[in-house]
């Protein structure tokens, strides 16, 4: 993943690279999430309808690029700094299945 324009500078991140060997799972992303108390910041950036960056929460990294009224993918990871990586995407249904194709090849 390689946040691009302002999302990279509100991330505060060049990129992010997990081995498919790390992702325990890929799905469609709740919008309720974006309700959900984050945890705290670290570094990160929080605006209105906007979240980007790490955000620490019992111990769990989590990390958001994520606007709200938009297609979100949820990705479950192992081994890695960040537990999860919350995303928001154009096409989340498509971008699933291209990542469960290249998984099943």
């Amino acid at each position: 993943m390689t946040p691009t324009g302002l999302t990279k500078i509100a991330a505060l991140k060049q990129e992010i690279k997990v081995p498919l060997n790390h992702v325990r799972s890929i799905s469609m992303g709740d919008p309720d999430i974006l309700n959900e108390a984050k945890g705290l910041r670290a570094p990160g950036t929080r605006i209105p309808g906007y979240w980007a960056g790490d955000f620490v929460k019992n111990n769990q990294v989590t990390f958001f690029n994520a606007k709200q009224a938009t297609p979100l993918i949820v990705i479950e990871l192992e081994h890695e700094r960040y537990q999860r990586l919350v995303l928001s995407v154009d096409d989340a249904e498509n971008v699933i299945a291209e990542f469960e194709t290249v998984v099943n090849a």
